[in-house]
């Protein structure tokens, strides 16, 4: 067992030379998809957690506002439209849910 007391990937929207601000969205959602899928295949007990592309879809629609002007228009509308599908809106409903119940909320 190994214990990592740091986070595993770190999503950087600013203009300054690095991994994620070199590499275009596309890339970055991939990425992203492939660590989720990869975690999620290390999970014994899924529960009722989403799997990894209500993830993703749910990831986009929280970084559209940082992407906006930075990617084509029919990417933005894609990534908006996202926040319809019922599956991310019951994602974004159990974070809502447990932020409330996480100590010091507001």
């Amino acid at each position: 067992m190994v214990a990592i007391d740091d986070g595993l990937i770190f999503y950087d929207m600013t203009n300054h030379p690095c991994i994620t601000a070199d590499g275009s969205f596309t890339h970055i959602d991939q990425e992203t998809v492939d660590l989720k899928r990869l975690t999620w295949s290390l999970l014994e007990d899924k529960g009722e957690l989403p799997d990894p592309e209500t993830v993703v879809r749910a990831l986009r629609v929280a970084r559209l506002r940082g992407r906006i002007g930075r990617q084509p228009l029919g990417a933005t509308i894609r990534d908006a439209i996202q926040i319809l599908r019922p599956s991310v809106l019951m994602a974004l409903n159990k974070i809502i849910r447990a932020r409330a119940r996480a100590p010091g909320a507001i």
